[in-house]
């Protein structure tokens, strides 16, 4: 099957990188993802071929992790009080 995004150059290097990112944020996400990214081309890291236009992760990243700013309201269930 062909390739229609770019991949990555260094795969060994790539094991590294994902690997001390998800050992840093204690779990596999979307943001140890990023992180790894940032480690796989700050350790020399390339790519080989062009983005597809479709990748939205550059707007997510933007967005940032509070994307919500309104307050979140606690639904309690009839019959149960808060404390």
């Amino acid at each position: 099957m062909k390739r229609t995004s770019a991949h990555r150059n260094n795969e060994q290097l790539w094991g590294y990188c994902k690997a001390e990112a998800v050992d840093k944020m204690g779990k596999f996400s979307a943001r140890a993802m990023q992180y790894a990214v940032k480690l796989y081309k700050e350790r020399g890291g390339g790519y080989i071929g062009k983005k597809t236009e479709s990748n939205s992760l550059v707007k997510w990243a933007k967005s940032g992790p509070a994307r919500n700013s309104s307050p979140q309201k606690t639904k309690t269930k009839p019959g149960i009080k808060k404390c």
